[in-house]
């Protein structure tokens, strides 16, 4: 039932199974508590990268591991040289009270550092000198699979001074 219910929501925002592949969307269950815990305990993942991910995290009152995107779209967020540093889940429950939910910053995963989909479109940004900043995620992945490859999209609802400057610096003026 979910999984037809992500794909017609991926399918509505012109989303394609390629793009899906690449750009690393996924899915994770509701009602899947700590599953995600047990596939890194079982593929003996090392434990502190496990708790560092922000994939997780553990109930106070009974210690119960929780998978912390689970009932929501994944995205993977890459950093310019095209590591994935973060996630973001978009909730399938329009009543959810966060539509979206980011990784938490990190060392490596700083939100109001990161421009969404730059680590691809930034030599074409240079080549056309000009960059268009779109709301979000899936704005940017299938206007980019339309010819739109100058697309980005900011981390949230702002950007930041130095995520500006960091734009600005891709768009040159030669005239």
């Amino acid at each position: 039932e979910n999984s037809a219910k992500v794909r017609s929501y991926l399918e509505e925002r012109g989303i394609t199974s390629e793009s899906i592949k690449k750009n690393h969307i996924g899915y994770c269950p509701d009602g899947n508590m700590g599953s995600l815990m047990n596939f890194f305990q079982s593929n003996k993942v090392n434990k502190r990268g496990v708790l560092n991910s922000n994939l997780l995290f553990r109930k106070e009152d009974n210690g119960e591991w929780i998978d912390f995107f689970r009932n929501r779209i994944t995205i993977a967020i890459l950093d310019e040289q095209s590591n994935i540093v973060g996630f973001s889940g978009r909730s399938l429950n329009e009543n959810s009270k966060s539509k979206y939910i980011n990784s938490r910053d990190s060392d490596v995963f700083n939100k109001s550092a990161i421009l969404y989909g730059l680590d691809r479109t930034s030599d074409n940004i240079k080549l056309k000198s000009q960059a268009i900043v779109v709301e979000g995620y899936f704005d940017c992945i299938s206007g980019y699979d339309k010819g739109y490859q100058n697309l980005v999209a900011a981390m949230g609802t702002q950007i930041s001074s130095d995520t500006f400057e960091k734009l600005r610096k891709l768009v040159t003026y030669d005239s």
